[in-house]
């Protein structure tokens, strides 16, 4: 107790000086009971077990205020295992997602583009049937254009028909054009020309084309070579072939 409380250690030395002092002045032997009994209260004194210097542990209350439980560790632990968890699962749906709606679009366009497809078939027999039923109907026309001195040897025949007044066009032989120029139709009409529409070489020889405008008590046909997309009025010295009903 003397080790760890210096105040008692201090009193105890006073008392010891004062009973030195106090026997030293009176010179009076004291009794030998007296004697042994101080003598044994500073032995037992002097000689208590010293308090070990281990460092004493901490308060429970300050461990618990520095240190994080196991069980909080875990929460965190498994916290962070989750947010990987979903945050991959998240990703791999959003990718999934995403493949999905460009497969869709890819079969979307697939689909509008065979709808296109067949939706120009169906028009292309339907022409072609008209085509055929205008050239055996009764009231169809043929008209054989010769070749003018500009070009000889062009031919294309003209079927027209005076009921409903359609006018179809084949090919058998005209020069090729530049890109930039294409052929013209006319139809004479009192003796003034009447545009009947420009159209293309290589389908007007592989088949019987339909011109898109219709006309009435025409007189005759004539062909003349423009600029692309057609004029207004006909090239005169541009005449290929003419033919007269």
């Amino acid at each position: 107790m003397a080790k760890i409380y210096p105040e008692i250690k201090n009193e105890l030395l006073q008392l010891q000086d004062t009973m030195e002092q106090y026997a030293m002045a009176n010179a009076v032997a004291p009794p030998a009971s007296v004697k042994k009994k101080i003598m044994a209260a500073i032995d037992q004194v002097e000689q208590e077990k010293p308090v070990s210097d281990k460092v004493l542990p901490m308060e429970k209350n300050e461990q618990q205020g520095k240190l994080i439980p196991m069980g909080w560790k875990i929460a965190v632990a498994a916290t962070v295992l989750l947010t990987i968890g979903f945050a991959t699962l998240w990703f791999n749906a959003k990718n999934s997602s995403e493949r999905y709606k460009s497969q869709m679009a890819e079969m979307k366009n697939k689909q509008d583009t065979m709808l296109q497809e067949r939706s120009s078939i169906a028009q292309q027999i339907q022409q072609e049937e008209k085509i055929n039923f205008l050239l055996v109907h009764s009231a169809t026309r043929e008209i054989n254009l010769q070749g003018t001195k500009k070009s000889p040897a062009a031919a294309v025949r003209v079927y027209w028909n005076t009921t409903t007044e359609d006018v179809l066009l084949k090919v058998d032989d005209l020069p090729a054009l530049p890109d930039n120029k294409q052929y013209q139709l006319w139809a004479i009409v009192s003796g003034q020309p009447v545009d009947m529409g420009v159209f293309n070489l290589a389908p007007a020889q592989a088949a019987v084309v339909q011109m898109p405008v219709k006309v009435k008590d025409a007189n005759a046909f004539a062909i003349t070579m423009e600029q692309k997309g057609g004029s207004p009025s006909p090239t005169m010295s541009a005449m290929y072939v003419m033919g007269k009903i």
